[in-house]
């Protein structure tokens, strides 16, 4: 199997999760959630870099964890 299908398996796969986890409609959290290990989404293991990617937000825009919404939307595939 190729890298891209191996790629696209995976990320059709996240994306499958996810859509039941939010039972098909939009996730939206507030990230303090998310950094605090209280998300539903905390087990997803590709997603645990989202949490270095929100402390580094957090160093550039101080309060940024404290306040701001993240959204984790239905993706349909074909």
């Amino acid at each position: 199997m190729c890298e891209v299908s191996k790629s696209l398996e995976e990320v059709e796969r996240i994306i499958k999760i996810i859509n039941v986890l939010g039972n098909d409609r939009l996730i939206r959290e507030k990230v303090d959630l998310f950094s605090d290990g209280k998300s539903m989404l905390n087990n997803i293991k590709e997603l645990k870099l989202l949490s270095q990617a929100f402390d580094n937000l957090d160093e550039l825009l101080p309060g940024f964890i404290k306040t701001d919404w993240f959204y984790a939307p239905e993706a349909i595939l074909k």
